[in-house]
């Protein structure tokens, strides 16, 4: 007590006034950082980021892989990216009435169809002449799926060439002695009206309706079909591809199918017989020498009963 006293004596200023000593003050800790506010603020944004990668990221490859990804179905997805393919297709030459071809055939190109002993041309000749069906077109066209899982088309779906036909195109006509109907050709289409479907064309009772409104085709892994289609017009000059539809994966696809070098499936209607600019007959008009090649006029001549044309 006298040790205050004597303290405040040695601080007190004249008059009496005890002289402000300073106080010294406790300097406080300092906050760990991952304990401050804004460091929490940043983890639950970050978490927030990551949560809605990760699901986007999920959601990705279930679209992508289906929602059962077995590594086998990984593997099988890698090794053929489409699970549908096209492994053949033909044009069906027995039941088809006439081809035009564009131009005329080059004398090498008229050596390779010996028409002395092949009423038709082979369907590769046909195709290097880019020759197009008359009237009426049929294709034999092979699917076959690629994976483990069913796939199954649900449509197909004709896809014009420009969104419309052309007047009818004359050439060189190819005539065909046809054999007839065929039980080959269970879809047909209009290909030149508006909106052109696939109808059944079987002979059933449900000719007529479209296709893919009653039916469907599965297609199991390795397993294949064969769908020939005839596609019809009434006049003009049509050109298109198919859009096939299909569910595999998980998901619906699509694929486009052409005809063989990536070309559109081509038919035209007919034009006057002399506006061909020549016409190699058919042998059932037994005009002496085999697939005799005339003039269109001189065609037409022939078809009016002027049998002078044949020599």
């Amino acid at each position: 007590m006298a040790r205050r006293k004597r303290e405040q004596v040695r601080n007190r200023q004249p008059g009496g006034v005890l002289r402000s000593q300073p106080v010294a003050l406790e300097t406080p800790t300092p906050v760990r950082w991952w304990k401050k506010p804004i460091t929490w603020v940043i983890t639950v944004c970050l978490a927030m980021v990551g949560a809605v990668i990760t699901t986007y990221g999920t959601d990705m490859a279930k679209a992508f892989l289906g929602e059962r990804a077995a590594p086998e179905a990984v593997a099988e997805r890698a090794a053929q990216p489409s699970p549908l393919i096209v492994v053949d297709q033909s044009r069906v030459v027995d039941v088809a009435r006439s081809f035009v071809l564009p131009q005329s055939p080059s004398d090498s190109a008229l050596q390779d169809w010996d028409r002395s002993r092949s009423d038709m041309p082979t369907q590769r000749w046909l195709n290097d002449q880019g020759a197009v069906d008359v009237e009426t077109s049929y294709w034999q066209i092979t699917f076959q799926g690629t994976r483990t899982e069913v796939v199954e088309i649900v449509n197909i779906r004709p896809v014009l060439e420009d969104g419309r036909c052309a007047p009818a195109i004359a050439g060189v006509l190819v005539e065909n002695a046809t054999s007839g109907a065929t039980d080959k050709i269970p879809l047909t289409v209009a290909i030149d009206r508006p909106n052109p479907r696939l109808l059944i064309n079987d002979g059933s009772g449900d000719a007529g309706k479209p296709f893919f409104d009653l039916k469907k085709i599965s297609l199991p892994r390795k397993e294949k079909n064969v769908v020939v289609v005839s596609a019809t017009t009434s006049g003009p000059y049509c050109r298109w591809r198919l859009a096939i539809e299909y569910l595999a994966d998980g998901h619906r696809g699509e694929m486009m199918v052409s005809a063989p070098g990536n070309r559109p499936y081509t038919v035209t209607g007919t034009v006057s017989s002399d506006k061909y600019s020549d016409v190699f007959i058919a042998n059932l008009w037994q005009c002496g020498e085999p697939r005799k090649r005339l003039s269109g006029p001189d065609y037409l001549k022939l078809q009016k009963g002027d049998r002078s044309v044949c020599g």
